[in-house]
């Protein structure tokens, strides 16, 4: 994977990890919860699955994805900071995730 993107998808999988319980104290038990840890997991998975991808960095698409994915996390940090809802925080992890494995399905394998 190019460096950008792999830099972009660890930095909103390490940002989730290291805010988890931050994250999760603002949802709801239940539902929100079971969410949250869904979409920190598939995070996870995708920035694994990152490390053993080629991404080419040249590709329009691949930095138009991973530009969003980078602004997504710096909008999640921001909503967390400014102490926003849970459903608001979990929408914009929600399409985080989704830019994530958009970007994923471009790889190929190492």
């Amino acid at each position: 994977m190019n460096n950008k993107s792999l830099e972009a998808l660890g930095e909103q999988y390490f940002f989730l990890k290291e805010h988890y319980e931050d994250l999760k104290a603002k949802c709801e038990p239940g539902a929100q919860r079971k969410e949250l840890k869904t979409r920190f997991d598939t995070s996870e998975e995708n920035f694994e699955k990152a490390i053993n991808l080629i991404l080419d960095a040249g590709n329009t698409t691949v930095k138009s994805l991973t530009n969003k994915l980078k602004a997504n996390t710096k909008k999640i940090k921001e909503a967390l900071e400014e102490d926003e809802e849970a459903v608001a925080i979990l929408e914009t992890i929600t399409i985080g995730v989704q830019l994530g494995g958009d970007l994923i399905a471009l790889g190929r394998a190492a």
